[in-house]
């Protein structure tokens, strides 16, 4: 199949190699930033208040930026280091733990979060390139001095091509299936199934989300990564991961205009994807079978940034590798929420 890059008229081709990093990236007035002598708590405070999921890590000993913290990274400290409490006295103990420990132990705990620095003139095409090829998910925005002044990350690079979409070229008038997308496996839970798999599974397959669906597999809902700050940033609301997956969709929607899941068909064509994606500032999508509502494929992130990576023609679907070596980890993390849920 050839790179999306081949279906793109000049104009298009053009604007993403004018287009400066600087030019899509947010304005801040200030860095939010996390240091090494923070609690991890205080850290995921930060992310909750601000709506966000990641942020640069600074170390005052070195002076410097040193890393990414994000909400992956926070939940591999949780499954990894802490464990799941199987009593309420471990609770308590995990809750003091968390409160206490300094976020220094958090970078790239997820393995997911390697620091990489661009000048802010640089091209987007270059940052697509990057993204596409490393598989990394945000970049770390510097001036001729090195100094941070922004992050640009994959979420707001895949915003910008779904705005930039009707002038993409004939590449949008293709349907979903022309492209290779909705061949690849999904990842979910059952409805009846506690919350925590959902995270457990997320963790394991180093992914955004999971679908939950019902006794009959027709999808229902969508539990992502960000959905992990119902928790409460100091874990006091922890036990909300042991209700049913059913009645943590519910509880997720109440009160949101936000539809509980938003999919596309294999014959819609390229231009609905980059609507749904654009209307709902969105970079992860499922693609469902209307007759049957159950799920074919997801299309990510990724997947979008390699269609536009002008240097390679890898495959559409390139879904993160699962962590195997933390199997045995994962599996007394899923007995002990089962015996807790019962």
């Amino acid at each position: 199949m050839p790179a999306a890059i081949d279906f793109m008229n000049d104009h298009f081709k053009n604007l993403l190699n004018s287009t400066r990093v600087y030019d899509i990236a947010p304005k801040w007035y200030s860095v939010i930033f996390a240091k090494t002598n923070d609690s991890i708590s205080t850290v995921f405070k930060r992310m909750i208040d601000h709506e966000i999921r990641s942020m640069p890590l600074y170390d005052e000993k070195e002076e410097r930026y040193i890393a990414f913290v994000d909400i992956f990274d926070i939940l591999a400290y949780i499954v990894e280091v802490v464990g799941i409490p199987t009593d309420n006295h471990e609770e308590l103990v995990m809750i003091s733990e968390f409160n206490s420990t300094l976020c220094a132990v958090l970078p790239d705990l997820s393995m997911r979060n390697p620091w990489n620095t661009i000048h802010k003139d640089a091209p987007l095409q270059d940052v697509i390139n990057i993204l596409s090829q490393t598989g990394i998910y945000r970049i770390a925005i510097v001036d001729s001095d090195g100094k941070l002044i922004s992050v640009l990350t994959q979420s707001r690079v895949v915003n910008f091509l779904a705005e930039k979409s009707d002038v993409i070229g004939p590449l949008t008038k293709l349907p979903i299936k022309s492209m290779g997308f909705g061949n690849n496996p999904v990842i979910g839970i059952k409805e009846t199934e506690p919350a925590i798999n959902a995270f457990l599974k997320i963790y394991q397959y180093n992914i955004g989300g999971v679908v939950v669906y019902n006794d009959k597999e027709q999808v229902i809902g969508n539990i992502s990564i960000s959905d992990l700050k119902d928790i409460g940033y100091s874990l006091d609301k922890f036990n909300r991961l042991f209700i049913s997956s059913k009645e943590f969709l519910s509880r997720k929607i109440e009160g949101s205009h936000v539809p509980q899941l938003i999919y596309i068909t294999k014959d819609d064509k390229i231009e609905v994807l980059f609507e749904k994606l654009r209307l709902h500032s969105i970079n992860r999508i499922y693609v469902i079978d209307l007759e049957t509502k159950k799920s074919l494929g997801v299309i990510s992130g990724s997947d979008i940034v390699c269609m536009f990576d002008s240097k390679a023609s890898p495959p559409i679907y390139l879904e993160e590798s699962s962590r195997i070596s933390d199997r045995t980890v994962l599996e007394e993390s899923q007995n002990i929420a089962e015996k807790k849920v019962m």
